[in-house]
């Protein structure tokens, strides 16, 4: 085979070495103990609808048709030919009302209840319409089911126990999207004497039409529906946001996390893009016998504020909303909330700007209120939604995948913010309500000319190798934007499926951890990427669990001259599904001294990478930055995880923060998949000289293989590095359903006590290895909420996971360095 390669661009036989079809492994097959296939024959299939559907603000009678949250009879008010009523100014009233109707189809925070002592439950679901899905979320996140189970076991908590994303029981999703017809399974779970009854809450999707929903389970078994709460519920109304944008899992939608922090009833009237405080809206609201409305608009409000360049139209909407509310409601509390801060607003000051001036309507609104003693109003500030602060807070940094969508554990900050006030509320100890301070209005941004169209004068194009990358192991060796070098590429695609290195040569050609730095003083300045979709089957499909960005997109950073570390401040968005994308940053502060500004390009974790160029105008500076120059670097052997399953944002992959952390470079070395201690893999690494060499293969082994292969992969390693080099021995982190899976459970203690019993062995005789156990992996994100780290099926962690995992394996990393 040949393998020259001409200047920037993968040669078919690099690119897709042998016969790769659509099993090609984006992420880590599920752990072994879960069931597999679909339903048995002789599943008893109960429907949904006869169980009771929990998160309806009316009662079930009133709606045309299940999976509904407006009743049949908002249509008209919606939809009707009549302007607004409202007097207030509003850009296309009539039209953004409607579409609320159209909005309000999806089940978005509906839930199903019931008991059962079935150790093996089957779901079946099907759509009339569903969403087609974008750049922000994967398919389990707007159309996939959600699964927690209450039980002894999870010592009286609701926790997660399966999803239907990458669902053994129901093989992907994207082999059901074209019938719109879905399956998964939960199971098999402990059989015990007698049999434990479990509660278990069934989450509907956040987007798409259902049309039908069952829940199965063996013959002589039973379904129990479990009694409706009877609390008047909590009406939360907002945005997209609300409407699940952008989760993994629609149980971590953050009207689902704060009905489980309040175990009260929680309505959710997220309306995506509408969330704009119409006058009709708020009489529909109004019907509800609600204990609390929060309203959660602001970002939505943005536009209005925009438009007329002012805050008076949102104080105007929202004054007289909250009005109505309690003029048809006086027995509910009102909570207005503002939006979570602007994560690029540091960096883009019209966001800023735009910011500021809705939060200025909300805050006059309120103190509106406030003046004229209208009482059971409160607010709540939004600059604690993301759980600190944002400006030195890399996890509040890096909440949001766009600058406006959040992330699982985001709306879980956004959820332990919101349920203090509300559950002073419930429980009668109201806060003290004080008018709110008014935010400057920042002058309107100087307009930054953008750049010219790509490749077009006076523009001055530079290939990201000319400037210098960071985590390529062997420059000039391998493909442009690939990990291993083409010898190594030669000999694994030669050894194949024998080696047990099947995929690895394909997955080496993904840049995953690669990045490049540079310094310039331009005021603008483009960032462009070539993509290689055509080599890789199926990789311009929606993935069950990993979004378009996290896969294939491209995050910039900036270093902030105030902290000196380096910050989010953008990422590809919808040009993740582009093959050439050209990103135009235009939106930069002034920068009147002409000081170097330093930026870095991460790039993407799962396709391969044939040229990214930056374009500056002619006459600006641009220069390489090599901060890491002359450090031996840190090194990572590991699964997908590692290569970045399931992050929404390339840059907070767990490697790629930890080097953030230790201000090192770090060669990623995560393989989708394969990452089994091959010592044919192993070989070509040992050519490397790192600090620090990690070992984190754990996830994609099962004991018989650690046994067969960790001992010798331990002396191999030893050998060839010497004695000076630390080897960190990692465990994976517990799977998140491992709890109430035994034989998944069990099957991840065995590989890690074969593990551990091979490392006790190597270091009788090697004081320079290192071991980590991985309970505690996800410890720091609390007790329970470790449990809501991963999507799918419990094993890949999402966007803040990543970060938590990095700072346990820093600390752990410093200890032996």
């Amino acid at each position: 085979m040949g393998y020259s390669l001409p200047r920037f661009r993968l040669p078919l036989s690099v690119a897709l070495i042998g016969s790769v079809v659509g099993s090609f492994p984006w992420l880590d097959d599920a752990p072994k103990g879960m069931l597999v296939g679909g339903a048995p024959n002789g599943t008893i299939w109960t429907n949904v609808t006869d169980l009771g559907i929990l998160g309806l603000g009316w009662p079930e009678d009133v709606f045309e048709a299940p999976f509904q949250r407006l009743p049949h009879t908002a249509q008209a008010k919606l939809c009707s030919s009549k302007k607004c009523a409202s007097p207030c100014p509003s850009k296309n009233c009539e039209e953004n009302r409607c579409a609320v109707w159209g909005l309000s189809q999806t089940p978005t925070g509906l839930q199903v209840r019931f008991s059962t002592s079935a150790t093996e439950i089957y779901f079946k679901f099907g759509f009339s319409r569903l969403q087609g899905g974008d750049w922000l979320w994967a398919l389990n996140g707007h159309t996939g089911i959600d699964v927690y189970v209450q039980s002894a076991e999870s010592n009286g908590n609701w926790r997660y126990a399966t999803s239907s994303g990458n669902n053994q029981g129901g093989g992907s999703m994207r082999n059901g999207f074209s019938t719109k017809k879905f399956q998964a399974s939960l199971g098999p779970m402990a059989k015990t004497s007698p049999p434990t009854l479990r509660n278990v809450t069934l989450y509907l999707p956040c987007r798409g039409q259902l049309e039908y929903a069952a829940v199965g389970v063996a013959a002589g078994e039973t379904i129990t529906a479990l009694p409706r709460p009877s609390q008047r519920p909590v009406v939360v109304y907002g945005t997209s946001i609300l409407h699940g944008a952008a989760v993994s899992r629609a149980g971590m939608v953050y009207s689902s996390q704060l009905e489980r922090m309040l175990h009260y009833p929680v309505v959710n009237l997220g309306f995506s893009g509408h969330g704009l405080m119409q006058a009709e809206v708020g009489d529909i609201l109004g019907e509800i016998d609600a204990a609390v409305f929060i309203l959660d608009c602001e970002y939505n409000m943005v536009s209005i504020a925009d438009s007329a360049d002012s805050d008076s139209s949102v104080e105007c909407l929202t004054y007289d909303f909250i009005k109505s509310l309690r003029a048809r409601q006086p027995h509910a509390a009102v909570l207005l909330i503002e939006g979570h801060d602007a994560t690029r607003g540091w960096m883009d000051p019209a966001v800023q700007r735009a910011q500021n001036l809705t939060r200025n309507g909300y805050r006059k609104a309120f103190n509106r209120l406030v003046a004229e003693h209208v009482d059971g109003v409160y607010f709540l500030n939004g600059s604690g939604k993301l759980g600190g602060p944002l400006a030195t807070d890399f996890e509040a940094q890096t909440s949001a995948v766009g600058g406006v969508h959040v992330t699982d554990y985001a709306f879980t900050h956004f959820a332990e913010w919101i349920q203090r006030p509300v559950a002073a509320i419930l429980s009668g100890h109201p806060p003290t309500v004080h008018p709110v301070s008014v935010l400057p209005v920042l002058p309107v941004p100087p307009a930054t000319a953008p750049p010219r169209t790509p490749h077009a004068a006076p523009l001055r194009w530079v290939e990201a190798q000319t400037l210098g990358m960071e985590g390529q192991a062997w420059p000039g060796e391998s493909p442009p934007y690939g990990r291993l070098p083409m010898r190594a590429i030669a000999e694994l695609d030669a050894a194949g499926v024998d080696a047990d290195v099947k995929y690895i040569a394909n997955l080496s050609t993904m840049p995953s951890g690669l990045l490049c730095r540079f310094q310039t003083n331009a005021s603008a300045f483009t960032v462009q990427v070539q993509r290689d979709f055509a080599r890789i089957p199926g990789s311009t499909e929606q993935d069950d669990i990993m979004s378009f960005n996290g896969r294939f997109g491209i995050d910039l950073y900036a270093r902030d001259t105030a902290t000196q570390s380096w910050r989010w401040f953008t990422t590809s968005a919808s040009g993740a599904q582009s093959s050439n994308e050209s990103l135009a940053v235009d939106f930069l502060p002034p920068n009147p001294t002409g000081a170097l500004r330093q930026f870095t390009i991460i790039f993407p974790t799962h396709i391969p990478v044939t040229g990214v160029q930056v374009g500056v105008p002619a006459a600006a500076q641009l220069e390489a930055l090599r901060p890491h120059a002359g450090q031996p670097p840190l090194l990572v052997w590991g699964s997908s995880i590692a290569q970045g399953g399931v992050v929404q944002n390339p840059g907070v992959t767990w490697p790629r923060h930890l080097g953030r952390l230790l201000d090192r470079e770090v060669f990623n070395f995560g393989f989708s998949g394969a990452c089994r201690m091959q010592p044919l893999v192993a070989k070509y690494l040992l050519e490397l000289k790192p600090s620090v060499f990690i070992v984190d293969c754990l996830p994609n082994m099962d004991a018989a293989t650690v046994t067969s292969r960790a001992p010798a992969l331990f002396q191999m390693l030893r050998k060839g590095l010497g004695p000076n080099v630390p080897i960190v021995v990692l465990e994976g982190h517990n799977y998140t359903n491992a709890w109430v899976l035994p034989d998944v459970r069990d099957g991840q203690v065995a590989k890690r006590a074969a593990q551990k019993a091979a490392f006790v062995a190597a270091r009788a005789s090697d004081p320079n290895i290192h071991y980590v156990d991985g309970d505690a992996k996800l410890a720091s994100l609390g007790a329970e909420h470790q449990y809501d780290a991963a999507a799918g099926v419990g094993v890949h962690p999402t966007n803040i996971a990543h970060i938590h995992i990095a700072e346990f394996v820093a600390a752990a990393v410093r200890r032996v360095i």
